[in-house]
């Protein structure tokens, strides 16, 4: 399960709880950049997981489904429609800036398979054991016993 206990006694417990909420929940914001390919959008602090990045051939104004390829390093291109929400609300803010959207149906389903190939790459970089040191762990155990 993908979601973390939470501490209601904790304050820094509560923030996590409401980035979580916001993470898994209806609305992930996305910011967009552009490059000679088209326009990419990456998702920011609030549902950011490493390893995923989101792609669409067009700008995509505010109230028009976005038609979203979803890319992790090592797997096959996931394809999903994902619609807008709302913009974000900032100075300056352009139309193509930020956005908050809904991922439905099938693309909901492939955002989820997505998260998940993502946090078990990450969890597995962060807990790779070379040989010499699943050796060394061993031989420490045995010096113990």
């Amino acid at each position: 399960m993908l979601w973390r206990k939470r501490d209601t006694e904790n304050k820094s417990a509560k923030a996590t709880d409401r980035r979580t909420a916001k993470r898994y929940g209806a609305e992930w914001r996305v910011s967009f950049s552009k490059d000679e390919e088209g326009w990419h959008m990456g998702t920011v602090t609030d549902a950011g997981i490493a390893g995923i990045s989101f792609f669409s051939a067009e700008p995509c104004p505010l109230h028009t489904p976005l038609s979203l390829t979803i890319s992790i390093p090592g797997y096959a291109p996931i394809h999903c429609v994902a619609e807008p929400v709302r913009e974000q609300k900032e100075k300056g803010g352009s139309l193509y800036g930020a956005k908050f959207v809904k991922f439905t149906g099938e693309g909901e389903e492939a955002l989820r398979r997505a998260l998940l190939v993502s946090l078990q790459q990450n969890w597995a970089r962060e807990n790779y054991v070379s040989p010499d040191q699943q050796r060394i762990r061993v031989m420490r155990v045995l010096k113990r016993n």
